[in-house]
């Protein structure tokens, strides 16, 4: 993993084996999830166009459900949320969302959701029953919203 990091990409992938590669150089999750928000959704839908290896797409999403946070969850370190702590907490349940949303664009996703094990699809079942119980489902459409419901349930 050290020498990994010395040969760590600066751009941002503008392809699937890019991001793949440069997924795989991360070293934890949190700098995985770092490397999506810098990509930025608008990227991410471009390289979701095409097909996307599926045990990518099944990481992306366990890094996502680590990940998701609502405004109107509590801080586990402190009772009360600040405003600024409620916004960043409403921007990534959007970006998580939206994301998840993008990833539904991949041309084999049906195949992708049809070769789920039973620890992924609880993983994506636990995510939409997140947003489902948000009054705001994360700041979503609703548009949006049915959708992801829509594709990602069996």
């Amino acid at each position: 993993k050290a020498a990994l990091e010395k040969i760590k990409s600066k751009s941002i992938p503008k392809s699937v084996s890019e991001l793949d590669r440069d997924w795989k150089r991360e070293v934890n999750d949190n700098t995985r999830y770092l490397l999506l928000k810098d990509i930025g959704l608008k990227s991410l839908k471009k390289i979701f166009k095409k097909d996307v290896p599926f045990d990518l797409l099944s990481d992306i999403t366990r890094v996502l459900s680590i990940q998701l946070l609502f405004a109107d969850d509590q801080n586990e370190d402190e009772g009360n949320n600040s405003d600024g702590d409620k916004k960043n907490k409403a921007k990534n349940s959007k970006f998580v969302g939206k994301l998840l949303v993008a990833m539904t664009k991949i041309c084999n996703f049906q195949m992708y959701m049809f070769a789920l094990t039973d620890d992924d699809y609880d993983i994506i079942a636990g995510m939409i029953n997140k947003f489902k119980e948000d009054p705001n489902h994360g700041g979503l459409k609703q548009e949006s919203f049915d959708k992801l419901v829509d594709k990602y349930s069996k």
